[in-house]
């Protein structure tokens, strides 16, 4: 059924105020993904503090006019455009898409806007692979500490040796 204009005109505002608010925006094909699939990606976005929003291309580059992104980034788009917007983790929409498309197949990552320029699929997918800010924050930890550990394991073993030296001194001349 086609959308009045007034309807449209709140489309485009809605995207527009997602644009200004997000920190990144995925783009998925969601063609071949059934109703059942796209409520679950729906959840799965919502549980990670992500919003999912599936336009038109048309009512997209209109929206992509008044802000500060570049509509031909649109027509980079093939199939349905699908949006998940990243607002407090900026690589949750790619690690999303990521899981997601593990049992379903059916969306395809399409590209996405990352500090403020257009990436291809590829990256998309790349930069699910990248550790989350916790799990980097976890490697430094364990980096830093690393030497620490060592230092005090030598020293333990040097002090486990004076014990069992002077030990056998001690049973030598009880003997």
């Amino acid at each position: 059924m086609a959308k009045t204009k007034q309807e449209k005109k709140q489309i485009v505002d809605e995207l527009q105020k997602e644009l200004k608010k997000a920190n990144s925006v995925m783009f998925v094909d969601y063609y071949g993904l059934n109703v059942p699939g796209a409520e679950e990606f729906r959840q799965m976005t919502k549980k990670a503090d992500c919003k999912y929003i599936v336009a038109k291309k048309t009512l997209l580059k209109i929206a992509f006019e008044s802000s500060d992104f570049k509509k031909s980034w649109v027509d980079e788009i093939k199939g349905g455009a699908g949006l998940v917007f990243g607002y407090e983790k900026p690589l949750e929409p790619a690690r999303i898409i990521d899981e997601f498309r593990k049992e379903h197949e059916e969306l395809v990552p399409q590209g996405g806007i990352f500090e403020d320029e257009f990436i291809n699929a590829e990256k998309v997918i790349a930069l699910a692979k990248l550790p989350t800010y916790d799990q980097l924050l976890s490697q430094l930890v364990l980096t830093i500490k690393a030497p620490v550990n060592n230092f005090v394991y030598a020293l333990k073993g040097n002090v486990n040796k004076l014990v069992h030296a002077l030990s056998n001194i001690k049973e030598k001349k009880q003997s």
